[in-house]
């Protein structure tokens, strides 16, 4: 059963995209997966205030942030906990973390048939996750 899960969780981080070479301009050309659904910006809107994403049960690394109506974003990952800011740009999810990384990125995301939340960075599959009604985690909480 752990064998399964870790192929589907293989396959469905290689399937998401599959790249053409482009016939006359030399370009690549990058077509999504039909059953992935690239959330707008209006969805990230709704969806993401006053909720939380979180790594499947299935992951090594537990990971999950709360995002505050007003852009503040808490963060635990593995217990190392954070705050930042986040904001939807160009159709993104933006984070810019206090002390994790340097500095904001960007994170296409898409929702699979399944429920999942895909974090795509540059066309590269970044993170998978689940999305949370609130913060039942007490992630936001006085630092």
């Amino acid at each position: 059963m752990q064998l399964r899960s870790s192929w589907i969780r293989t396959i469905s981080a290689v399937l998401p995209l599959i790249c053409f070479a482009g016939c006359d301009s030399g370009t690549t050309s990058v077509v999504a997966a039909p059953e992935l659904e690239r959330l707008t910006a209006t969805e990230l809107e709704s969806m993401l205030p006053g909720n939380t994403l979180a790594t499947p049960p299935s992951e090594e690394t537990a990971w999950a942030v709360f995002y505050e109506a007003n852009g503040i974003e808490w963060g635990d990952y593995g217990g190392d906990t954070d705050t930042g800011k986040w904001r939807i740009g160009g159709g993104m999810l933006c984070s810019d973390w206090d002390t994790w990384g340097d500095g904001e990125r960007c994170f296409t995301l898409y929702r699979t048939g399944a429920g999942e939340v895909l974090g795509y960075s540059e066309d590269v599959h970044e993170w998978t996750a689940l999305l949370e009604p609130g913060d039942k985690r007490g992630l936001k909480t006085p630092r």
